[in-house]
C-alpha cells in the first residue's frame, strides 16, 4: 500500500470544500498557530509538569486527561475509511502507537500528528472551518473553541492568550498605495527655469 501524506489530505480536502489556494493558506496558517501555541511545533512534546497533554497539538491522553486523544484517533480511522485509505499507509511506529488504548502523541511523527489534527477538525461537530478560512470566525476563537474547549467564562481569557503567545495575523487588505506627488503643470516648471 502507497503511503499517505499530509499535504495529499489536505489538497483532496480542500478541493471537496472547493477552497482556494489563499484559503489552504489560511487553514494551514492556523494549523500552525495551534501548534505554536500548543507546543512550539514540538511534535514530541509532554505537558510540562506531566498533564497529560501530548504532541504537537497537546492532545490529552485518556489517563488523567480528557481523552482527546482517543476522540482525534477514532475520528482520524473514520476519515482514513471514508477516502479509501488503510492504517497500513503510515509509518509502523505510528500504527503501533494509534493501537494501544491510550496513544500518546509525542510518540507519533510530525507527518501523521497533521493528518490527525486535520480529520480532528473535518469530522469535529461545530468546527466550521470553512467560515475560518473566509474569515467568518478568527483563529483564536476557532482554536479555543474547537481546540482548546475549556470552559466557557474562560474562552475570552484564552484568545488573550493566543494573541500574546501566537501574535496571529488574520487576513488583512493591503494598506492603500501612497499618493503619488503631483507634478506642477508645464508654464510652473517654465516660470521657475526662467527665473534664473
Amino acid at each position: 500500500m502507497a503511503n499517505v501524506d499530509y499535504k495529499t489530505l489536505l489538497q483532496k480536502e480542500a478541493e471537496k470544500r472547493g477552497w482556494t489556494p489563499e484559503q489552504v493558506n489560511i487553514f494551514e496558517q492556523w494549523r500552525n498557530n495551534v501548534g505554536q501555541m500548543e507546543s512550539n511545533n514540538d511534535p514530541s512534546v509532554k505537558q510540562k509538569g506531566g498533564g497529560p497533554g501530548r504532541g504537537k497539538y497537546q492532545y490529552e491522553l485518556k489517563k488523567g486527561g480528557s481523552g482527546a486523544n482517543e476522540t482525534a484517533v477514532k475520528r482520524f480511522e473514520q476519515y482514513l475509511k471514508k477516502n479509501n485509505i488503510s492504517i497500513s499507509a503510515l509509518p509502523k511506529e505510528d500504527q503501533l502507537e494509534l493501537l494501544t488504548p491510550d496513544p500518546d502523541f509525542s510518540k507519533l511523527s510530525s507527518e501523521t500528528q497533521d493528518m490527525i489534527f486535520l480529520a480532528d477538525k473535518v469530522l469535529a461537530k461545530g468546527a466550521a472551518l470553512n467560515d475560518l478560512v473566509t474569515g467568518k470566525i478568527g483563529q483564536d476563537e476557532a482554536w479555543a473553541k474547537w481546540h482548546w474547549k475549556g470552559k466557557e467564562e474562560d474562552v475570552q481569557s484564552k484568545m488573550k492568550q493566543w494573541d500574546r503567545n501566537v501574535a496571529s495575523v488574520q487576513p488583512t487588505t493591503p494598506p492603500p498605495p501612497k499618493p503619488v506627488a503631483k507634478r506642477p503643470p508645464q508654464e510652473s516648471l517654465d516660470a521657475l527655469i526662467n527665473q534664473e
